[in-house]
């Protein structure tokens, strides 16, 4: 979308493509699995040296979310999913620590995190068992949406307020 901004957020979020259609297949979870997650969502990424998967969204607010989807653990099977705020709005620790304590008393996903002067929205799972790709799909477009919710709650601003400015802002 040329000079639009980008969301985690076309119709495929509703679930539609290839993974829905595997939906009852439990897989091991796999780097291929999450790439298939990431193309079909059509989400631009790169792959760290580690191999993990890095994915620089633009928002309507004045930050970016960084999200990395690492695969962690003996045998990859927990997906940690670690967004980074860029830029972290200019606050104090205290501050800091105060939004996300309140964001955490509230929200289940994704928790948020305060470390080292930078705010995580995060979400890690076990999935030593396997995964569905559905629920593998589900799980990340959760977790991408919590984290524009929690841009809404840092910036004080509704994502329908924040697209319509990014949008006017466009027009002029």
């Amino acid at each position: 979308r040329k000079g639009g901004p980008e969301m985690a957020g076309d119709a495929s979020l509703h679930g539609r493509g290839r993974m829905l259609e595997r939906s009852r297949e439990v897989v091991p979870l796999t780097r291929e699995l999450v790439r298939e997650y990431l193309e079909e969502r059509r989400l631009n990424y790169t792959v760290d040296k580690d191999g993990d998967f890095v994915v620089l969204l633009q928002t309507p607010y004045p930050q970016w979310l960084v999200i990395n989807l690492i695969l962690d653990g003996p045998q990859n099977e927990v997906l940690q999913i670690l967004i980074q705020v860029v830029p972290t709005p200019s606050m104090g620790e205290a501050e800091a620590l105060k939004l996300v304590n309140a964001w955490n008393a509230h929200k289940r996903w994704p928790r948020a995190l305060y470390r080292s002067g930078n705010l995580y929205p995060d979400r890690s799972e076990d999935r030593e068992f396997g995964v569905t790709p559905a629920t593998l799909a589900r799980t990340c477009d959760q977790v991408i949406v919590g984290a524009h919710l929690f841009l809404e709650k840092l910036n004080g601003e509704s994502l329908v307020g924040a697209l319509l400015r990014a949008l006017r802002s466009q027009e002029g």
